[in-house]
């Protein structure tokens, strides 16, 4: 009874991981390059002022936009993980070259440094920030 409590408990926290992570807040899109200004112009200087402050005009122009008009950020592409250095070798072993020697959803990884690239499956790629 008790590991069926502690595997609800589990389920539970992983649910809510899941949600956290699949809320992306929305933020400003990329602002247009196509003028140039002597002065920039601030309609705004932080969310507060309105919905969300945005510079709408590189270096131009910054001004307040709907929440409708916001985009939802790029999801973080997954990297290689640390080659491992545990080992020496007399000649470097390539399985792959890049990314598109491998199957969809697979990178090309140098997986032991000096030693071997071979491709590297998504489930064990690692988040920019774990890199």
């Amino acid at each position: 009874m008790k590991s069926f409590k502690y595997l609800l408990i589990l389920f539970i926290f992983v649910i809510i991981i899941q949600a956290a992570y699949s809320k992306r807040p929305k933020q400003c899109p990329e602002p247009c390059n196509n003028k140039t200004c002597i002065q920039h112009e601030y309609k705004c200087h932080k969310d507060s002022d309105c919905e969300k402050c945005c510079e709408v005009e590189a270096g131009c122009l910054t001004k307040c936009v709907k929440n409708s008009d916001l985009v939802k950020p790029p999801k973080p592409v997954k990297q290689c993980p640390a080659p491992s250095h545990d080992k020496v070798c007399i000649q470097h072993v390539y399985k792959c070259h890049e990314d598109n020697d491998c199957k969809k959803g697979s990178k090309c990884c140098e997986v032991e440094a000096g030693c071997l690239t071979k491709c590297v499956k998504g489930k064990n790629l690692v988040s920019p920030t774990n890199a």
